[in-house]
């Protein structure tokens, strides 16, 4: 037998809330339907436009760097062209350097000239002031000596100067009139009891040193001994013949000491204390007459001068002018108003200076005396 479960019959409100939540689901996905294709449409539309930014972004960038590339090789133009006019600046540097180096070579070669004519205009002086000079008797004097012969070891007493002095001149025959002796032994002490043996009346116990001396090679003054003190290194070492021959003594090729000269260290002589002096040679008297040049004018007063009153024998040439004549000296020249003077008569109105003075005689201005 069957049996059947019929189920009630709902009531209508029950339907009715079923009916308005079915509605409001439709409309809910309606909605959602709206919103998903209203949502979706601004996505593309968005996207849409972020595609056209970044094509013209792209555009942009793209000929930016093609901008860039034009600018790099502008620049290495650039930087080309600034290695070629670094490459011709330096060119022209080493040109310059060049030109500068040849020019400091003719101004070398200009002040060589320049030299020699200053020599050569001293030449000209010189002769002139032979030419001037009224001292003749210097040349006959100075005649008589050119034979004297030197023997080994002359010594001669000095001052510590270095000489200039051109022989033949009446100092240099006065230096030579001192006597001459030998030395027997060849060490310092047989050398040291010589000197004071010999000069013992005019050194008087004073300390003394040889002197240095060598030949002047010039042109003009060859073969003039030119002097000056030891060093104080070698004031107090052994004078040997060694050291006498290094330092001191005027050599001959063979190695013969031909003349050495010796000084006082901190005293001076005078022409009259040599001239009052007893060692002379013989036939050279005639060089102690008076001469202007070395002696006082008045010999009544130079002899009754005290003798640490009297100049050194080495001062024998008191300061000379220069040579040359001064600007006051030269042409001068005047020159009138052009529209009131004729040629004829500005040649007139030219003058020139006569000297005023005469030029030294043989004494050269830097002469010294080397001995006494």
């Amino acid at each position: 037998m069957a049996c059947y479960h019929i189920k009630p019959p709902e009531p209508s409100s029950i339907r009715q809330e079923v009916e308005l939540l079915k509605e409001r689901l439709q409309a809910l996905e309606e909605q959602l339907g709206q919103q998903r294709q209203g949502d979706l449409g601004t996505i593309v539309a968005r996207v849409s436009e972020l595609e056209e930014f970044v094509d013209k972004s792209r555009e942009q960038i793209g000929q930016e760097i093609k901008g860039s590339y034009r600018n790099i090789s502008r620049a290495w133009q650039s930087i080309e062209q600034l290695s070629r006019r670094t490459s011709q600046l330096q060119e022209g540097l080493r040109s310059q350097l060049d030109h500068l180096d040849s020019v400091k070579g003719r101004l070398k070669i200009i002040s060589n000239r320049q030299l020699e004519l200053f020599d050569a205009d001293e030449s000209i002086e010189e002769r002139l002031e032979q030419l001037e000079s009224d001292h003749d008797l210097l040349l006959s004097r100075g005649s008589q000596h050119l034979n004297v012969e030197a023997e080994i070891y002359p010594m001669r007493t000095g001052v510590p100067r270095v000489s200039y002095s051109r022989p033949p001149t009446t100092s240099h025959i006065r230096t030579e009139a001192r006597s001459r002796w030998d030395v027997g032994g060849s060490d310092g002490t047989s050398f040291v009891e010589a000197v004071i043996r010999s000069f013992d009346g005019l050194l008087a116990g004073r300390p003394w040193m040889p002197l240095q001396a060598k030949l002047c090679d010039a042109e003009r003054l060859q073969g003039l001994p030119m002097l000056r003190p030891l060093s104080p290194g070698l004031v107090d070492d052994e004078y040997d013949l060694d050291f006498l021959r290094k330092h001191c003594g005027v050599c001959e090729p063979s190695g013969k000491i031909e003349s050495l000269y010796i000084a006082m260290r901190l005293d001076n002589f005078s022409w009259h204390f040599l001239r009052n002096s007893p060692k002379f040679i013989d036939g050279l008297e005639d060089c102690w007459v008076h001469d202007p040049l070395l002696d006082p004018s008045n010999q009544v007063e130079d002899d009754h001068m005290e003798e640490h009153d009297r100049p050194s024998a080495g001062d024998i040439v008191p300061r000379l002018p220069h040579l040359k004549r001064p600007a006051s000296e030269m042409s001068q020249t005047t020159y009138p108003a052009p529209s009131t003077t004729t040629a004829g008569e500005l040649d007139d109105q030219r003058c020139k200076n006569r000297r005023t003075t005469c030029l030294p005689t043989l004494v050269e201005p830097r002469r010294r005396l080397e001995t006494v």
